[in-house]
């Protein structure tokens, strides 16, 4: 296989990326070897992005139809550029080359779903015409964003568990903060590539790289965060729905993928 260009990424914040000042490395999980590497996210930078994710509902309309064609552009997007993904999935993530390119199919997928359903967000009528006094009234309920979204994700899906979050949360009106796991964050970083080309709006969606006990921390702290959706630990999962309070909060932790190592490894 032809070998990876070892690139440095930086933040994505408010549209732009942004030159790091301090970095990791992401290894290759057979060789060791740095495949490229990512911005270490200060605190500074963390309320940055979620102030630009702020910013944005208030400053960039996003009508349903837009969000749409951001989506639906995106998976076009991703499978122009499949074979980049895999190969990224690869490197970072460890997985053979079927595994990398199913993920792909499956985020292709997942975007183009998304942009389906964002034409499809509505409220209801409520029968409120049976009520004794209700003639000639009308009821109804309107479904609306619910903000600033802060996405944590894991390292063993960093391509389609990444657009499980972010697609249905554009979709649906929000701004994103995007924190994926600092082993698997590449192909996260192509994937804010992908929709920035496809058009998002600048601020929509923002990239914060660093290790959970830092970066994951302070998104805990913000408070102009609306919701929080993490993928991980049943450990991390706890201190996230503790930290988050009456904020809104969807978790899926654990595991029943186990492995057996035999002694007759190698």
């Amino acid at each position: 296989m032809k070998r990876m260009t070892v690139a440095t990424y930086g933040l994505f914040i408010g549209g732009e990326w942004e030159t790091p000042h301090d970095t990791m490395a992401v290894n290759h999980k057979y060789t060791g070897e740095p495949v490229g590497y990512v911005a270490r996210a200060s605190r500074d930078d963390v309320r940055r992005a979620v102030a630009s994710a702020e910013a944005a509902l208030k400053q960039t309309p996003f009508p349903p139809n837009d969000r749409y064609k951001v989506l639906l552009r995106a998976a076009q997007l991703i499978e122009e550029r499949k074979e980049l993904f895999t190969r990224t999935l690869m490197a970072e993530g460890g997985k053979v080359r079927k595994d990398a390119a199913l993920e792909t199919d499956r985020a292709i997928e997942t975007f183009t779903v998304s942009a389906e359903e964002a034409k499809r967000i509505t409220g209801h009528e409520v029968p409120v015409a049976g009520q004794a006094g209700a003639d000639n009234r009308l009821a109804f309920t309107i479904r609306v964003p619910v903000g600033v979204i802060a996405a944590i994700t894991p390292f063993n899906f960093p391509i389609n568990l990444v657009a499980h979050k972010i697609g249905p949360a554009l979709a649906a009106g929000n701004s994103v903060v995007l924190k994926p796991a600092s082993t698997t964050p590449l192909c996260a970083v192509l994937l804010c590539q992908v929709l920035h080309d496809a058009g998002l709006p600048p601020g929509r969606l923002n990239l914060v790289t660093g290790s959970g006990a830092s970066v994951g921390e302070w998104l805990l702290a913000e408070e102009r965060v609306g919701m929080y959706t993490f993928t991980g630990s049943t450990e991390i999962g706890l201190q996230v729905k503790a930290k988050s309070g009456l904020r809104r909060c969807t978790l899926e932790l654990g595991s029943n993928a186990a492995n057996l190592v035999f002694a007759d490894a190698d």
